[in-house]
């Protein structure tokens, strides 16, 4: 019997970073995304996540991470001004799908000026919802 969903976070935002692609961009980041892989992509993969952890059908029964708990999104502004998001629980844990647009360049995220927020929409935007088909294909 094959076990259905992803079992581990790092299988879920490991499919998430697989398919953040350039179409999926804001025009204003598509240059520098050329020579950072997850630069640009940070909203729209935080929206991402932030929905498929609340599917059944996407996260199997062993995943650490429940329905219940509680994931809010955060963001901030880098030094450049660009606002960088990702999910945090009420302990601290995050969950960063696009950290390394910062551990590449050898800097740090904006955590330490982090501020909880909403998504900009309930429902998932045509970027997201984009990328979420192409996730649910890995479980095909």
């Amino acid at each position: 019997m094959t076990v259905k969903g992803f079992q581990r976070v790092d299988q879920l935002i490991s499919s998430i970073q697989k398919h953040l692609t350039p179409d999926l961009l804001k025009s204003a980041y598509r240059e520098h995304n050329k020579t950072n892989r997850m630069y640009g992509h940070s909203y729209v993969a935080t929206e991402t996540l932030y929905h498929l952890l609340k599917q059944d059908h996407v996260i199997g029964s062993n995943f650490p991470i429940k329905q219940t708990d509680k994931y809010y999104p955060y963001h901030a502004k880098d030094e450049n001004g660009i606002s960088h998001w990702w999910l945090q629980d009420e302990l601290g844990n995050k969950l960063d799908v696009t950290i390394d647009q910062f551990l590449s360049e050898d800097r740090q995220p904006p955590y330490d000026i982090a501020m909880k927020g909403w998504l900009l929409i309930k429902q998932p935007s045509k970027r997201s919802k984009e990328l979420m088909t192409r996730i649910l294909s890995d479980l095909q």
